[in-house]
C-alpha cells in the first residue's frame, strides 16, 4: 500500500485540473470542491446512486 498523497494529489490535478481547464469554461473558485464532489461521484460509479438517492 502505497504511503503518502501523491497519487490523490495527481488524481485530483487530473480529474479536476481537466474540468476546471476546458476551453471557454468559467469557474468560480469557491464552486470548485462542489465540482470536485461530482467528478468523484463519475469516476467512482457512484452516480446513478447519488441521483437515485436524491430523487427519493
Amino acid at each position: 500500500m502505497p504511503i503518502g498523497s501523491g497519487m490523490v494529489e495527481g488524481a485530483c490535478k487530473t480529474v479536476v485540473g481537466r474540468r476546471l481547464k476546458c476551453n471557454g469554461a468559467r469557474w468560480r473558485a469557491e464552486n470548485a470542491d462542489r465540482l470536485a464532489s461530482l467528478c468523484c461521484l463519475l469516476y467512482s460509479d457512484q452516480w446513478a446512486t447519488f441521483w437515485a438517492s436524491k430523487a427519493a
